[in-house]
């Protein structure tokens, strides 16, 4: 007889308990069958010594439930015959809520495609038959290709969302996103990461690296409508430490405020300023003082003193002759100033101390000439007398 496309299914698998397999013969038991459900439709018969029973496989499903009602009658003993692998499975929920209602229950399972076989059955103490336990169990019939629940599941309570422990027959671990076995929830491809708002991943797994310029997510970066990441260079400031990197990297030019002027609009202004500007002027601008009216004087004997930090008031010149024309002039302070006008137009005075300055020639408030040679005499005061 031929073998070929016969399907060994669990569904169509029975099992017979309380077998000594020691004393009986497999072959009396494959004729039994044999006799039940028709010649030729037992496929398998496997002892079992270890769990004293014999599990046979027969051709469908109808014929197993046929073996299961009848039994198998052997040498005049008869032997009751149960499913292998049952189609329905009991689901329980433990420490569940007393008010959470079994509508509750049975809404979640058929959330799953799950079909329900029986009602929900509460499960009462020992001791006191009359009080809840919170634990619940429910006959079900799992789809097609539906493996197994997960561990836990969730159910609202007053104190706002909880999982609640979920147990039943032949379970496996699965994913808790998506019920997959082949993966676990934090690898689950339905699952959103919180950083980078991808799929497939976890916030604490995400290895999506930020951009340098917006500090955000690449996926999520949109720096490249508004600059240039085009041009390389060696080095670059870092914004956070204004301090140069050397790291190479792309350097980003801002083109969002880009105008109309040209690379050789540029180059002729550049030109323009270097002819304009004085070999004499430095590149480095220091705040406004009273020395930046003045030429430096190399020699330290030339250095002004405490003097020429005073504010000299200057007339302004009458014109430009008088200007060019002033010569070596001296004030109160025996200082000479001079008066000279550079090459780009501006006038620079220099101050150079010629030696000591003249007291005299200051009116100090506190002048001892200001106080009276003879004192004020005293008024006389007339006692009274004894």
């Amino acid at each position: 007889m031929a073998t070929s496309g016969r399907r060994f299914a669990k569904e169509n698998t029975v099992k017979v308990k309380n077998v000594d397999v020691k004393k009986v013969f497999m072959i009396d038991f494959i004729e039994a069958v044999e006799r039940c459900i028709g010649e030729g439709l037992c496929f398998a018969c496997v002892p079992r010594p270890l769990i004293s029973s014999i599990e046979i496989t027969v051709n469908n499903v109808e014929n197993a439930m046929k073996l299961c009602d009848e039994g198998l009658a052997i040498n005049d003993e008869h032997y009751s015959v149960e499913l292998c692998f049952s189609q329905y499975t009991v689901v329980s929920f433990f420490n569940l809520p007393s008010h959470v209602d079994d509508e509750v229950i049975t809404n979640k399972l058929e959330h799953y495609e799950i079909e329900i076989v029986e009602k929900v059955v509460r499960h009462y103490y020992k001791q006191r038959p009359d009080v809840a336990d919170g634990t619940r169990h429910v006959k079900c019939k799992f789809p097609p290709n539906f493996h197994s629940l997960p561990y836990v599941l969730p159910f609202d309570t007053p104190d706002g969302p909880q999982n609640f422990k979920v147990l039943h027959n032949n379970q496996t671990k699965v994913c808790f996103k998506c019920l997959s076995p082949d993966h676990e929830k934090k690898e689950c491809p339905k699952i959103q990461c919180r950083k980078c708002k991808t799929y497939g991943h976890m916030a604490f797994n995400c290895n999506i690296e930020k951009c340098e310029k917006c500090d955000k997510y690449i996926n999520q970066c949109k720096c490249e409508q508004y600059y240039d990441t085009n041009e390389e260079i060696d080095y670059f400031e870092d914004p956070k430490t204004d301090k140069p990197s050397k790291n190479k990297t792309h350097a980003k030019r801002d083109l969002s405020l880009s105008t109309d002027i040209t690379h050789d609009d540029k180059k002729q202004r550049k030109d323009i300023n270097e002819e304009d500007s004085s070999p004499t002027e430095t590149a480095r601008h220091d705040p406004h003082s009273f020395l930046n009216d003045f030429s430096v004087i190399e020699n330290p004997e030339d250095r002004p003193s405490i003097a020429d930090h005073i504010e000299i008031p200057q007339e302004a010149p009458d014109s430009d002759t008088q200007v060019r024309d002033a010569k070596n002039t001296k004030d109160n302070l025996n200082v000479k100033l001079t008066v000279t006008r550079g090459k780009d137009g501006k006038i620079k005075r220099t101050v150079i101390p010629t030696g000591k300055s003249s007291p005299n020639k200051l009116n100090v408030f506190n002048s001892r000439k200001d106080i009276p040679v003879e004192s004020t005499p005293l008024p006389k005061i007339n006692t009274p007398k004894k």
